[in-house]
C-alpha cells in the first residue's frame, strides 16, 4: 500500500457526532513511535559530508609527453603544449559551439563563444592516456563522494581562443544515467577563462591557467560559467559522467547511500502516524519532529543555500525524500529565554537606596550576568522558513513538552550554544538587578503534508495570522510551485483564513484589505477554487477590492479559470455591499468593448437583476442616495442595458427626484454621458436627461444639500469619544459631492437650456441665505471652483448672466453669514463657566465669569483640586486660563490665570476667516475667471464682495487687478 494513501485514511476514534477526538495514544504505541524516530535519527546521523558538488585538481606533467597519441581528423597528431600553428589548424576544423535553449539550439557568441569538435573527429592512440583516464575517474569519484562504478563518456574537445566565454548554465543529460560533467583541461598556455561554479548558495572558482594539465568535474545541477579567455588558447577534453540506469543517479543533493534507509524510517514514521486522527490535535500533539543542526545559523541567513557540509546533505536528502513521501521540511531557529535575578557585583558600584539620585550607571560593566534565581522561561520557533529562506512564521510559542517529545536527539538544543544575548536591568526602586538571557540553535523541522496546515497555524494572534497569509499569497502560492505543495499551501492558507476572520470583528481583527486582495489574486492565479470561495465567505464585502474581478474577468476571458466554480460567492458577496460598490465590482466584471463571454455576462446580468430589484425597495423607503444614483447606472452603462435603464431604473429615477435628489444627480453624469457615446439611442437619451434636469430644478433645496464631514461633525457625541459619529440613513440621502451640482449646472449650460439655467440661479440665489454655515467651505466654494475650472465642467466662454448673479450671491453670502463682522472690542475678562455646579466649582465659575479678576487661587485638597483642574480643561474657557499646583500650606492650591479675554480671541478667530476667505477668493480668481465671470473688474457685485475682492488681490478679466492693501490698512469690515 502507498504511504500517501495511509494518510488520508478515515480515523478510527473519531466520534458518532462527526466531531473527531483528539488522537488516543496508549503506551506501546508511544514507545513505537520514540523507537522510530530513533530509527529517523541513526539514519540522518549516517549521512556525513563524503564530497563536493564539483572537484578540481592538477594532473602530473609526465602523463603528457610530446605526444599524446592524440589525432585529430583533417590536421593529423597532435603535440603538447598546444603551438599557436596547431591551434589555428584545429580550429579551421571545428564549427562555432551551439548551446540549447529550451527545444532550440541556438548559436550566440556573446552567450558562448567557443569553438568545438565532436569526439567523433577525435581519438587516442597511446596506452598512456587509458592510465590518466583512471586517474581522473578516481579523482571524480573521491571529490563527488561516489561509491558506485562510473563511466565517463568523450563528449567534445572544445578552444577558447582570446574573448571566448560561456556564460552561466547547468549541463542537461545526453546520455542515459548522467549525473555530472568531467573536463580535463590539455597542456596549452593561456590566462583568464576561470570557471566558476555554484550550488546551494556555495561558489567556487577554479584558475585552469595556474594549472595545466588540470581535471574537474561537478554534478549536472551546478550552475557553472567560463569567463573570458585573456591570451592564449584554452584547450579541454569533456566528458559526460554517467552510471547504470538502474542505479539511483547521484546528484549534488544525494550523495550517500544510506538515503534509501532513511526514507524506509521516514515512511514507517508516517505510516505509524496514519491511522490516528489529527484534526483536534494542538501544540505538540501536531504530528512532527526537530532535528538539530550541527552548526549554528543567524536569523538573516537561514536557508537551504547557508547550510555547511553535513547540514547541507542531510537537509538536501530529506527535501528530496519528501518529493516522495507526503511531507514538508521546514528550517526553524528556536529560541530560549530565561529571566531572572543577578547577584550584583557590589565591590564594583556604590551602593544606591530607593530614591537617591546618582550620576552612575545602574550596568556593573559586565557582559554576561549569571541568574541565581530564574523565575520564568519560555520557548518559540523565533523564525520559521522555507528551504528558500522565505518566511513562514515568526515568535511562534511552543512548549519544554514539544521539544521532550518531538526533538531528536534527546536532551537540551541550547545546551553549550555560542548564539546567546542578554537583557540586563540594573536596580529600579526596591527591586535588586535582572537579566533576561537569550539562547538561540537551528533545527530543520518535518511535518506530515495532512498536518502541514495545523503546525503552521498553531498558536496565531489576528494580526500574525494576516502577515503570514500575505507572504503566504506572495511567496508560495504562486503558478511556478509544484502541484502538491501549492495545494498544501493553499489548504493552510484556507485555515488561516477561517481562524484569522470572524463575522463581526473588532477593530483589532479587521480584515486587511490589502491582505485579502493579495490571498484573492494567489487564489485566482492558481486556480484554487475552494481559497476564493472561503475568503469572499469571511470577509464583509467592504474588505473586498472590486479590481480582483477584474482579475476574474481577465482570467476568465482567457478560458483560464472555470468561472462557474467560483460565481455563486462572487454574488453573494457583492450583493451585501451597497449599490455603490456593487456598480463598481459589475464595471470591473463586463467584458470590454466588443468582446464577448456567456459566462461574464450572465453574471453581470444577474448582479444587475438583483440590484434592481434592491433599488426598489430601498426607494419605497425614500433611502437612496447620492452612492445610490452612480452604483445603479455603472450596472446598466452599456448599450445592452439600456433597455434594462428605461424599463426599471428610469421609473425610480423619476419617481425619486422630489423626494431623493441626491440620488438623481448621482445619476445624471452617467446619463449625460449616454447623449455623446456610441451605441445609445442619443435623441432619446437627451430627452430624458432634459426631463429629469427640469424635476430635479423644481424639487432642489439647497439647504438641505450638505457634505459628510460638515453633517458628522454637527452630530453630539461623548466629549471623551475621539470615535466620528456616524450618519443614519435618512442622514445620508443629503449628502453630495459638490462637484456633482457643478457638472449638472455645466450640462444645462453646455446644451443651451438657459430657462433651465435661470431657474437654477434663481434658486440659489433665492435660497442662499438658508445655506447652513457649516457647509460653505466643505461645499459651496468647492463647488464654484470646479464650476469656473476644472477643464470637465468649467465654461471656456463669457459667462451668461446667471452665471454672474449665482456666482456673486454665493460669494456675498459666505462673506456676510460665514466670514461675519469684525468682532466688538470688548475689555472685559468674564469667560464662560464650567458645566459642574459642585460646592467646589462653585467659586471657580464665579471666578470665570468677574469681568475683572484675573487670577484665581482656590486651597483644596488634592482630590477636589484634581475635579477641579479636570472640569476646568472640559470648558470652553480652558484656552483662555494657565492652572498651576501651589505646593505648601496645609493641603496646597490650585491657581488659575486669566491669559486671553473672549474678545481677544473672537478676534483672533475673525481674523483667521478673513484670511482663509481671502486664499479663496484667489483660488477662485485664479487665470482671471472670476474676473470673467463677473464682469470688467467686479463692478456692480455689490460693495461687500468688490471692496473683498480688491483686498485679496484678485485678477479681473479686464487687465485690472484689484488694489492691495497696504501693511497699514485696516482688513475690511462686513457691515
Amino acid at each position: 500500500m502507498d504511504v500517501r494513501d495511509l494518510l488520508v485514511r478515515p480515523a478510527p476514534n473519531a466520534v458518532a457526532n462527526g466531531k473527531p477526538n483528539r488522537p488516543v495514544l496508549d503506551g506501546a504505541w508511544e514507545t513505537a513511535l520514540e523507537a522510530k524516530l530513533d530509527g529517523i535519527l541513526r539514519d540522518l546521523d549516517d549521512i556525513k559530508h563524503q564530497g563536493s558538488f564539483a572537484g578540481f585538481g592538477a594532473l602530473q606533467r609526465t602523463d603528457f609527453a610530446d605526444q599524446l597519441g592524440l589525432y585529430v581528423d583533417g590536421v593529423g597528431s597532435i603535440g603538447v603544449p598546444l603551438q599557436e600553428e596547431q591551434a589555428r589548424q584545429l580550429i579551421s576544423q571545428c564549427r562555432q559551439a551551439p548551446f540549447g535553449k529550451g527545444s532550440e539550439t541556438i548559436v550566440d557568441t556573446s552567450v558562448r563563444n567557443t569553438w568545438e569538435l565532436d569526439a567523433s573527429q577525435f581519438r587516442f592512440y597511446s596506452d598512456s592516456w587509458a592510465r590518466t583516464m583512471e586517474k581522473c575517474i578516481g579523482f571524480v569519484k573521491s571529490e563527488l563522494g561516489i561509491t558506485s562504478p562510473i563511466i565517463a563518456d568523450p563528449y567534445k574537445m572544445l578552444i577558447y581562443e582570446k574573448g571566448a566565454l560561456f556564460k552561466a548554465h547547468t549541463d542537461t543529460e545526453k546520455i542515459p544515467g548522467m549525473f555530472g560533467t568531467l573536463v580535463i583541461c590539455l597542456p596549452s598556455h593561456h590566462t583568464g577563462g576561470a570557471i566558476v561554479l555554484r550550488h546551494a548558495g556555495q561558489k567556487t572558482t577554479y584558475k585552469t591557467s595556474a594549472a595545466q594539465p588540470s581535471v574537474l568535474c561537478w554534478y549536472s545541477d551546478v550552475h557553472h560559467e567560463v569567463l573570458p579567455v585573456e591570451s592564449g588558447y584554452r584547450w579541454v577534453l569533456t566528458y559526460n559522467l554517467a552510471m547504470s540506469p538502474d542505479l539511483e543517479r547521484p546528484s549534488a543533493a544525494l550523495l550517500q547511500p544510506q538515503v534509501g534507509k532513511l526514507q524506509q524510517s521516514l515512511a514507517s514514521w508516517i505510516e505509524h502516524l496514519a491511522p490516528h486522527n489529527w484534526e483536534d490535535a494542538t501544540g505538540k500533539d501536531i504530528p512532527h519532529f526537530y532535528y538539530l543542526l550541527e552548526h549554528e545559523y543567524t536569523e538573516a541567513s537561514i536557508a537551504l543555500r547557508a547550510l555547511k557540509t553535513t547540514d547541507l546533505s542531510r537537509v538536501q536528502c530529506l527535501r528530496d525524500i519528501s518529493t516522495k513521501l507526503d511531507f514538508d521540511v521546514f528550517l526553524a531557529v528556536l529560541e530560549k529565554s530565561e529571566q531572572g535575578g543577578v547577584e550584583h557585583a557590589w565591590k564594583t558600584k556604590k551602593k544606591k537606596y530607593w530614591g537617591e539620585d546618582s550620576d552612575e550607571s545602574d550596568d556593573d560593566g559586565l557582559s554576561w550576568h549569571e541568574l541565581d534565581d530564574v523565575y520564568e522561561t519560555s520557548l518559540c520557533i523565533k523564525k520559521l522558513v522555507d528551504l528558500d529562506g522565505a518566511l513562514l512564521r515568526s515568535e511562534m510559542k511552543i512548549d519544554e513538552d514539544d521539544l521532550e517529545e518531538n526533538l531528536i536527539p534527546a536532551g537540551d538544543p541550547f545546551e553549550g550554544v555560542n548564539s546567546r544575548n542578554e537583557e540586563y536591568e540594573g536596580f529600579t526602586g526596591n527591586s535588586g538587578p535582572t537579566a533576561t538571557h537569550f539562547y538561540r540553535t537551528t533545527v530543520v523541522v518535518v511535518v506530515p503534508r495532512s498536518s502541514t496546515d495545523r503546525f503552521l497555524t498553531q498558536n496565531l494572534n489576528s494580526q500574525s495570522a494576516q502577515v503570514m497569509l500575505r507572504q503566504y499569497a506572495e511567496k508560495h502560492l504562486v503558478p511556478g510551485a509544484e502541484p502538491t505543495r501549492r495545494q498544501s499551501v493553499a489548504e493552510t492558507m484556507r485555515q488561516l483564513a477561517k481562524q484569522t476572520w470572524k463575522p463581526n470583528p473588532s477593530a483589532y481583527d479587521k480584515p486587511d484589505r490589502t491582505t485579502v486582495l493579495e490571498v484573492l489574486r494567489a487564489a485566482v492565479v492558481c486556480c484554487e477554487y475552494d481559497l476564493f470561495n472561503d475568503v469572499l465567505g469571511l470577509v464583509h464585502t467592504t474588505a473586498v477590492s472590486p479590481a480582483i474581478f477584474g482579475l476574474v474577468k481577465t482570467r476568465a476571458l482567457a478560458g483560464q479559470i472555470a468561472l462557474s466554480k467560483i460565481k455563486k460567492s462572487i454574488l453573494d458577496s457583492i450583493l451585501v455591499g451597497d449599490l455603490e460598490h456593487r456598480g463598481n465590482c459589475s464595471q470591473f466584471l463586463r467584458p470590454p468593448g466588443e468582446e464577448r463571454n456567456e459566462d461574464l455576462e450572465a453574471l453581470t446580468a444577474e448582479l444587475a437583476s438583483q440590484s434592481i430589484k434592491a433599488l426598489e425597495v430601498v426607494f419605497n423607503n425614500r433611502l437612496l442616495q447620492e452612492s445610490d444614483g452612480l452604483g445603479i447606472m455603472s450596472m446598466v452603462d452599456y448599450p445592452q442595458g439600456y433597455d434594462l435603464f428605461k424599463t426599471r431604473v428610469l421609473p425610480v429615477l423619476e419617481a425619486s427626484t422630489p423626494t431623493n435628489t441626491t440620488f438623481v444627480l448621482g445619476a445624471l453624469p452617467t446619463l449625460t454621458s449616454w447623449v455623446s457615446k456610441e451605441g445609445f439611442p442619443q435623441a432619446e437619451s437627451l430627452a430624458i436627461l432634459k426631463r429629469i434636469s427640469e424635476s430635479v430644478i423644481a424639487s432642489l433645496d439647497i439647504s438641505k444639500l450638505r457634505t459628510q464631514a460638515a453633517l458628522v461633525a454637527e452630530q453630539p457625541r461623548p466629549y471623551y469619544s475621539s470615535t466620528p459619529a456616524t450618519l443614519t440613513p435618512a442622514q445620508r440621502t443629503l449628502t453630495l459631492d459638490p462637484s456633482k451640482l457643478a457638472a449638472f449646472t455645466n450640462t444645462i449650460l453646455t446644451h443651451s437650456w438657459h430657462d433651465l439655467l435661470t431657474l437654477l440661479s434663481q434658486k440659489i440665489t433665492a435660497q442662499a441665505p438658508s445655506i447652513p454655515r457649516a457647509e460653505y467651505q466643505p461645499f459651496w466654494l468647492p463647488f464654484l471652483r470646479k464650476l469656473l475650472h476644472d477643464p470637465a465642467t468649467a465654461i471656456g466662454t463669457p459667462s451668461p448672466h446667471q452665471y454672474k448673479t449665482l456666482t456673486a450671491t454665493l460669494l456675498t453670502s459666505y462673506l456676510t453669514r460665514s466670514v461675519g463682522d469684525r468682532p466688538p472690542a470688548n475689555p472685559s475678562l468674564a469667560l464662560p463657566p464650567t458645566r459642574c455646579s459642585c460646592g467646589d466649582c462653585a467659586p471657580l465659575n464665579a471666578f470665570l465669569a468677574s469681568p475683572h479678576q484675573r487670577v484665581g487661587r482656590f486651597a483644596l485638597g488634592e482630590k477636589r483640586r484634581r475635579h477641579m483642574g479636570y472640569k476646568l480643561d472640559a470648558c470652553e474657557a480652558a484656552r483662555s486660563v494657565r492652572r498651576e499646583e501651589e505646593r505648601g500650606g496645609a493641603c496646597g492650591a490650585l491657581v488659575v490665570t486669566k491669559v486671553g479675554t473672549m474678545a481677544e480671541r473672537e478676534k483672533a478667530a475673525w481674523e483667521e476667516r478673513v484670511g482663509i476667505a481671502m486664499g479663496w477668493m484667489r483660488v477662485l480668481g485664479e487665470g482671471g475667471v472670476l474676473g470673467m465671470v463677473l464682469g470688467g473688474d467686479g463692478e456692480g457685485v455689490g460693495e461687500v464682495l468688490g471692496v473683498f475682492l480688491r483686498q485679496s488681490g484678485v485678477e479681473m478679466a479686464g487687465g485690472g487687478r484689484g488694489v492691495k492693501r497696504k501693511a497699514e490698512e485696516e482688513v475690511v469690515v462686513i457691515d
